[in-house]
C-alpha cells in the first residue's frame, strides 16, 4: 500500500547494505517477492467475492470498537458503495449508522438527505438536508440539494432562494444553474430559465440536460430552429 512506500524503500536499503553478496541478495529479494506475490493472491482471492467481502466489512464495523471518526467513515464508505450500486435502502441504512456515529458531520447529513430524497421521501430529506446547511452553511452543493428536493415538492419559491443561495456561493456549478432554469421555468419565467441554461451549458457543455431542457423550452416557445439544435445535441451527448 503506498502509505507503507516509504518503509518498504528503506528496508530494501537497509538489506541491501547488510548483505553485500549479491547471490546472497537476490535470493533474499526472491524469497521477499514470494512472500509479498502468495500474500496479495491470497488478499485477491478473500476479496474475489463481493458479496462475502461486504458483508465482512459491515459485520467489522458493527461489532469491532472503533473511534466514532473511524466508524462514521467506515459507515461512509458502505454507504457510497450501495449507492453506487443502485441498493437505495441499504445506502440509506448506512448512512444512517454512518450519521449515529458522528452528527456533527455535516457530510453524513447530506448523505442522509440524498438517500431519503433517492427514495422519493423529499420531505425527510429535507430536514436533514437543512440540518446540514446549519452545521455547514457555507457549502453550495447542500443548498442546491435543498432546492432540489424543494423543486420535487412542487415548492418552487423555496427552491429558488437555495439554488439562488448556492450560486451565490459557488456560481461555477452547473447543475445549480440547471436546477435554477427549472425552478424558472415552473414558475413560468422562461427567459430567465433560458438564461440559467446558457450559463449551465457554457459551464458544462456537455451537460445533456440542460440542452434537452433548453429545446423543450424552445419548442414551447415556437422557435423550432433553436429546439431541434438543443435537442440534437442533447442526443448526440447522451443516446439514452
Amino acid at each position: 500500500t503506498l502509505p507503507a512506500l516509504p518503509f518498504t524503500l528503506w528496508a530494501a536499503r537497509h538489506i541491501a547494505i547488510q548483505i553485500p553478496n549479491r547471490t546472497h541478495l537476490t535470493h533474499v529479494i526472491l524469497l521477499f517477492c514470494g512472500a509479498a506475490a502468495l500474500h496479495t493472491a491470497l488478499w485477491v482471492g478473500l476479496n474475489a467475492n463481493t458479496e462475502a467481502a461486504e458483508h465482512r466489512f459491515k459485520n467489522l464495523l458493527s461489532h469491532t470498537q472503533l473511534s466514532k471518526h473511524a466508524g462514521s467513515y467506515g459507515w461512509e464508505i458502505l454507504g457510497r458503495y450501495y449507492r453506487l450500486q443502485k441498493q437505495s435502502g441499504k445506502s440509506l441504512e448506512a448512512y444512517r449508522s454512518a450519521l449515529e456515529a458522528n452528527p456533527n458531520n455535516y457530510r453524513h447529513w447530506i448523505a442522509v438527505g440524498n438517500a431519503y430524497c433517492d427514495i422519493n421521501q423529499y420531505d425527510r430529506g429535507l430536514i436533514h438536508l437543512k440540518k446540514a446547511a446549519e452545521l455547514q452553511p457555507e457549502f453550495a452543493p447542500t443548498y442546491s440539494n435543498i432546492g432540489v428536493a424543494c423543486l420535487r415538492l412542487g415548492q418552487y419559491q423555496e427552491a429558488l432562494v437555495y439554488l439562488k443561495k448556492a450560486a451565490e456561493l459557488d456560481d461555477g456549478i452547473a447543475t445549480v444553474h440547471s436546477n435554477l432554469a427549472m425552478a424558472y421555468q415552473a414558475l413560468d419565467q422562461p427567459d430567465k430559465a433560458i438564461e440559467h441554461l446558457e450559463k449551465a451549458i457554457t459551464l458544462k457543455p456537455d451537460l445533456a440536460d440542460a440542452h434537452a431542457n433548453l429545446g423543450a423550452i424552445y419548442h414551447h416557445m415556437d422557435q423550432p430552429e433553436k429546439a431541434i439544435e438543443h435537442l440534437e445535441k442533447a442526443i448526440a451527448l447522451n443516446p439514452r
